[in-house]
């Protein structure tokens, strides 16, 4: 297991990955940004930000998101590991 830091462009390399996943799901549930965050007790902007892959994301708040966009939350974790 690797227990080394990881670097910020990893860092921005998984982010964006989460990213394109959870903005996928959303277009495809055809979900406004506004609901997801809402539901999630963010503003629109934070939710955007990470929808953006600009800013990290907790896995707290990663499982709030997978659940309102009927994602599995390790489901997610193995599509960012296998690509």
């Amino acid at each position: 297991m690797n227990t080394l830091p990881q670097t910020p462009i990893k860092q921005a390399l998984l982010s964006q990955k989460i990213a394109a996943i959870i903005k996928e799901k959303r277009s495809q549930l055809q979900f406004k940004q506004e609901i997801v965050a809402k539901e999630i007790g963010m503003s629109q902007a934070n939710y955007s930000k990470i929808e953006n892959g600009l800013v990290g994301i907790d896995i707290d708040a990663l499982q709030q998101i997978c659940e309102c966009l009927q994602l599995s939350l390790l489901g997610v974790i193995l599509l960012v590991k296998n690509n």
